[in-house]
This record gives C-alpha cells, sequence and structure tokens, in this order.
C-alpha cells in the first residue's frame, strides 16, 4: 500500500536535501485525484548555487584515482538497490506507470548504475593511446575530466532514464547538476531523496527541479559548466541552446534515444557514452635511445 500522507520532496544540494520556497511547488496528482507529493520550483539562485557547490567539487572528484571513482558509484548503486523499492509505489503512483514497470526500471538503472562504476579505472585502455612520432620521444593520450556537467533530466523511463544521463560524466570523473523542468521534476526529486545517504563527496551530485527553461539557456549562455547534456528538445528551444553554447563555448551533447534503447547496455554502456564529457591529454617524454 502506498502511503496516504503527500511526500515533501527537496532538491538536493551539497549532499543535503534543501525544501526550496513553500510557496512555490508542484503538486504531483495520482489518476485518483489524490495529493501524492509536491516538488519544489528551483528559482535561478537555487540553480546557480547547484553549479557553484558542483565547481567546488570538481577537483576533489577528478583527482580521485579512478579505482575509488568507481567504489563510489557501487556504493551509490547499492544505495539505490536498498532504498528505492521504498519509492516504487509513489514514484508509479505519480506517474500514472505499472509498480511492476517502475520496478524494472530500478534494477536497470542498478545495473546500469554498476557498470558505469566498472569503467572508471579502465577509461584509458578505451579512451586513451600511445601514437607513434618521429624522434626520440615517448608519448600518450589520456582521458581527462571535462569539469562541471549539467544534465538536463528526462521525464522517463523513472529511474533508469536520469541514472543513464548522469552515470557517464560521473564516471569520467566530473561533478554533476541536474536540471530538472515541471515534467521530469518528480522523478529527479525521487532519486535525490533515495539517494541523498549515498557515500558521495558533498556536491559530485546535486539535483534542482523544476527549472524553469530560460535558466537552463542561461546556463548554458554563462558557460558555468564545460558541457551540458540532455534528450535533443524541440526545434526551436535546440535553436536557442546552440546560439548560446556558440558564445559561451559550452559543450552541448544532445542525445536521441528511443523507448527501446534504454534498455541497450551495449549501446548505452559503451565507452562512446562517456567520452563526450572528457578532455584528452597529449604528454610527451623524452625517450631513452
Amino acid at each position: 500500500m502506498i502511503d496516504p500522507t503527500p511526500r515533501r520532496l527537496s532538491h538536493l544540494i551539497e549532499g543535503r536535501l534543501a525544501p526550496g520556497n513553500d510557496d512555490d511547488r508542484i503538486e504531483v496528482i495520482d489518476r485518483d485525484d489524490r495529493l501524492v507529493a509536491s516538488v519544489p520550483c528551483a528559482t535561478p539562485a537555487e540553480v546557480d548555487d547547484a553549479i557553484g557547490v558542483a565547481t567546488r567539487a570538481q577537483p576533489t572528484w577528478a583527482t580521485l584515482p579512478p579505482e575509488q571513482r568507481g567504489r563510489c558509484l557501487f556504493a551509490l548503486s547499492d544505495t539505490l538497490e536498498r532504498r528505492g523499492p521504498a519509492w516504487n509505489e509513489t514514484l508509479a503512483a505519480g506517474t500514472d506507470a505499472n509498480p511492476r514497470v517502475v520496478g524494472i526500471g530500478l534494477e536497470n538503472a542498478v545495473t546500469r548504475l554498476r557498470g558505469f562504476g566498472g569503467w572508471c579505472d579502465k577509461l584509458g585502455l578505451f579512451l586513451g593511446s600511445t601514437p607513434s612520432i618521429g624522434g626520440p620521444y615517448a608519448c600518450a593520450t589520456r582521458p581527462r575530466p571535462a569539469g562541471p556537467v549539467a544534465v538536463v533530466a528526462p521525464a522517463e523511463p523513472a529511474w533508469l532514464g536520469l541514472i543513464s544521463l548522469l552515470a557517464p560524466p560521473l564516471c569520467a570523473g566530473n561533478a554533476v547538476v541536474v536540471l530538472a523542468d515541471e515534467t521530469s521534476a518528480f522523478e529527479a526529486a525521487v532519486l535525490g531523496a533515495t539517494l541523498q545517504e549515498a557515500t558521495l563527496p558533498a556536491g559530485v551530485l546535486n539535483i534542482v527541479t523544476g527549472v524553469q527553461p530560460e535558466d537552463v539557456a542561461r546556463v548554458i549562455g554563462e558557460g558555468d559548466v564545460y558541457v551540458l547534456t540532455a534528450l535533443t528538445p524541440p526545434a526551436p528551444r535546440a535553436r536557442v541552446w546552440r546560439e548560446r553554447a556558440t558564445e559561451s563555448g559550452t559543450r552541448l551533447h544532445l542525445q536521441r534515444i528511443t523507448a527501446d534503447d534504454w534498455t541497450h547496455n551495449d549501446t548505452r554502456l559503451a565507452p562512446e557514452t562517456i567520452e563526450p564529457f572528457i578532455h584528452s591529454r597529449t604528454m610527451w617524454h623524452p625517450a631513452e635511445v
């Protein structure tokens, strides 16, 4: 049975739940017109605060040994597996979905997160190289984190959709800010409540909900994040985003993912999903003759 008491959800900023403005909240109603939950709408200041937190957390996360980042993602998946089932019925009621389908989505999300945890210490093997050059030098190219990443939350599928977008930049060593608009705010807030107790350095994963479209465009234009990743939006919005990215230098990573594609581990767990969130650094050293 679902708890009849409506859930009062919050933003997740710097590892803490931030309730937001009491006077500006999204009400989540089920098919029987019952209030399931309420979700805060982020102000521009709260969006900026989350980005600032991620920027400050970036050096800590980027310089962790890759195997330690992997252990953090494994711990994150364990938290999701342990605490997620308690939210399945609430999530199903708020999204008018079958609880069994939501539960399968949770299982897939846990598997997806563990898969990216396993990639953390192997990125150099697949995204690096040792090119041959003329002269007495050794040359190696290695992947490095790009910097703070903004993730525009997809509305569906619950659990798996958002995990599939935020896990690759985390795996690469980037701090993440999830920007969830009104269509995805409930799902994102539930994920934030679920992961709030996870063992991650503070500020590495931040989730703000009820973000207005103009704030997403502003984030791109101000250049405070290095990459923004999202599902490809409608053409007018995509055009605005590209114009702002051209002005600021923010890297846009827009994806078209069909309903069937979400569950395909051969494509959604491939190293190519991580590549947009790295810089390649080439190092030269004198070689012994």
